[in-house]
């Protein structure tokens, strides 16, 4: 019974780190317009552009703010998520990007 707890222990820590490494997600932009605020931590993008990650995760949007310290990017106006690998495309008003979850608001 000690030895099924361990092994589970070490299985689930397993999943924690790939999922941790998979998911780093280094945006790149193209846009019109790029400003680099706070000493390159944030990154804004306006009059529409685009957003791709290593992933093959591309993100159509009018505006967009990339937070380097919290892993984040805010798309705002008329975005559009293409997920290449899991044959998924998202409309929206709004997405934010965590390192690994998104979040949709749709108005």
């Amino acid at each position: 019974m000690k030895n099924n707890k361990i092994i589970f222990f070490i299985v689930i820590l397993s999943l924690i780190f790939f999922r941790t490494v998979s998911t780093a997600d280094v945006f790149k932009f193209e846009a019109t317009e790029i400003q680099i605020l706070n000493e390159g931590k944030t990154i804004k993008a306006t009059n529409g552009g685009m957003a791709f990650t290593e992933d093959n995760v591309e993100i159509y949007s009018d505006e967009f703010e990339y937070d380097k310290e919290q892993s984040s990017l805010i798309a705002e106006g008329n975005v559009k998520l293409i997920d290449k690998d899991n044959q998924l495309i998202i409309n929206t008003a709004k997405i934010i990007y965590l390192n690994v979850f998104v979040f949709l608001n749709h108005e």
